[in-house]
């Protein structure tokens, strides 16, 4: 199975990770001594709950394979190359009614953020 890391977003490299994994969100909780919670939260693409950096290793480990480590690889090349910014690449990539990202609404000036009061 050939995939294209560089164009995946996190959660679906989370989701073939897993598939290729072949494994429950019980086994993986099991394999890596997280709770089943926390996994399932990793793994529902409605959840904007992810793994700290420090549990990659581990997850890969209990999926058996390097999708998520190779993701990140694959994100950092894209940086090195000048092919994207960090902030682009790691923005959440939401598209609106025109299809275009939220990045690059917000890199028009179209999109303000407020200063969080």
């Amino acid at each position: 199975m050939s995939m294209n890391l560089r164009h995946m977003g996190f959660n679906e490299a989370l989701d073939a990770a897993k598939q290729r994994s072949g494994l429950t969100n019980e086994a993986i909780a099991n394999r890596s001594s997280l709770s089943t919670a926390a996994v399932s939260r990793y793994f529902n693409k409605y959840d904007d709950y992810t793994p700290s950096p420090e549990l990659i290793p581990l997850l890969c480990r209990a999926l058996g394979n390097t999708i998520i480590a190779d993701w990140i690889a694959a994100q950092v090349a894209l940086v090195e190359t000048e092919q994207a910014t960090m902030d682009e690449l790691f923005f959440p990539k939401l598209v609106d009614r025109n299809e275009k990202t939220l990045y690059e609404v917000f890199q028009t000036g179209q999109l303000m953020l407020g200063d969080g009061g």
